[in-house]
């Protein structure tokens, strides 16, 4: 029985690395009832269910490790991380704090645990954390952690000064262990406009499958989640998070003629010539493999701002939603934000700045091109005026009002993003502006951007 159990869980998570969360969904099942043969393969079938979207489920397997194992801090670890994502945030902690003591070493655990409240005076970790940095053991990748944990948390107290500081030490570590060349990306970028300068501007045609892409477009830390949460509350819409689906699609067929890999600008040219009807379709069907879908769905991957050509010509009936944000706020909550993957341009102020400048460019491409097919979205307006523009946003997308998008904030989605903390608050104004408590130290960001 146990051996059969195994091989059918390694199936699963065959499926589940596949994308095909639909299927591994309902193999799964049959396995919740069971005896679980240990810690390890409890925590293998709460990584799948999460995967699969089933954050309650997961939760509870991943419990179940640590019942099996307490003494083991990867359970607890995991455990918090999924309470983190669900919004759980007390229990988050909780066990964040069980998972250190467990295992001191565990710099993430320290990071998370910083990101997951806004710290006070009389409640907070700055000592442990300044410790943890400047003992000579601690490992270069712990270093960024803690550098990263102690600028958010002296922000928390107001102490400006330190908390860039250490913001600074905690990018510097990280943008020197891995390779970079902005000017590749800024190439790519103005390649891009030039290859797709002559698609013609179509309207929108009417819909004939309900279940069509809202892709919502940007940069990080400019407030897609945000705009993904209010959306998902909407009774017609699904959130599917954070998809890489249409950018594999492109890689997938471009690979079917091309074995080895190919430089930015050779994938720009072989995506131009695909046939955009079967991108679109594969895409849908990728998506329709991962989630049972009856609706409209968001698509809130930031950098689809990138495919916005292809996405015009291989779904012709989608919605796409760009979300802008003032230039420094957006740059400086790039900048702070210790990403779990990606964005390699954002822990140098120069490089962010330059990347920043050539993005803006090509969504102002996109707009000029695309005037009717892309509803611009801004920050600060959305802060100010919610109720106005959340009707324009669903207007835009041939959705009638509902007044729950304006309750976005008790969403139960989960959330992966490095906005799972804040999107469980109501809309609030305190990061508007914000760049400002550091105009001094972010005078090489604001030179880099032109503003």
């Amino acid at each position: 029985m146990q051996l059969e159990w195994m091989v059918s869980l390694s199936r699963i998570e065959e499926l589940s690395r596949k994308g095909n969360f639909l299927l591994a969904r309902t193999q799964v099942q049959p396995l919740l009832s069971l005896p679980v043969p240990s810690a390890a393969e409890a925590s293998r079938l709460g990584f799948i269910l999460q995967s699969c979207g089933d954050v309650n489920q997961a939760m509870n397997f991943f419990f179940r490790a640590m019942t099996l194992e307490p003494k083991k801090a990867i359970h607890a670890f995991n455990y918090a991380v999924v309470c983190r994502n669900a919004g759980h945030i007390d229990e988050a902690e909780k066990f964040l704090n069980q998972s250190i003591a467990l295992k001191p070493d565990d710099g993430e655990a320290y990071y998370i645990r910083s990101t997951l409240r806004k710290q006070s005076p009389e409640n907070d970790h700055i000592d442990e954390l300044c410790r943890l940095f400047s003992s000579s053991y601690q490992t270069p990748q712990n270093k960024i952690y803690y550098g990263f944990a102690l600028a958010k948390e002296y922000e928390d107290l107001e102490d400006y000064d330190q908390s860039f500081a250490f913001l600074q030490l905690g990018a510097k570590l990280k943008r020197s262990s891995f390779h970079y060349d902005v000017d590749v990306d800024i190439a790519a970028m103005k390649k891009i406009a030039r290859t797709f300068s002559d698609i013609p501007s179509r309207n929108k045609p009417p819909a004939q499958d309900a279940r069509q892409p809202i892709f919502v477009v940007g940069l990080p830390r400019s407030g897609s989640t945000l705009i993904e949460q209010i959306l998902s509350m909407h009774t017609q819409v699904v959130s599917m998070g954070e998809l890489e689906v249409f950018s594999q699609e492109i890689q997938t067929m471009i690979s079917r003629s091309h074995q080895r890999p190919l430089s930015k600008g050779l994938m720009i040219d072989e995506a131009a010539n695909l046939n955009m009807s079967e991108l679109g379709t594969r895409y849908l069907e990728a998506v329709f493999a991962r989630k049972a879908v009856e609706q409209r769905f968001v698509d809130k991957m930031p950098l689809n701002f990138l495919n916005i050509g292809l996405i015009m010509q291989a779904l012709p009936q989608a919605s796409v939603i760009c979300i802008q944000r003032d230039a420094m706020d957006n740059c400086y909550a790039i900048f702070k934000t210790l990403f779990e993957m990606g964005y390699p341009f954002s822990y140098n102020q120069s490089e962010l700045g330059r990347y920043y400048r050539a993005y803006q460019k090509l969504m102002a491409h996109w707009q000029k091109k695309f005037p009717h097919r892309i509803h611009t979205v801004t920050y600060e307006q959305l802060v100010e005026s919610t109720e106005e523009e959340v009707r324009a946003m669903l207007d835009f997308c041939g959705l009638p009002w509902e007044q729950n998008c304006l309750d976005f904030q008790r969403n139960s989605s989960a959330v992966y993003t490095a906005s799972a903390s804040q999107v469980r608050q109501p809309i609030y104004s305190s990061s508007v502006g914000r760049w400002r408590h550091y105009q001094k130290q972010l005078e090489e960001l604001s030179v880099s951007i032109g503003y």
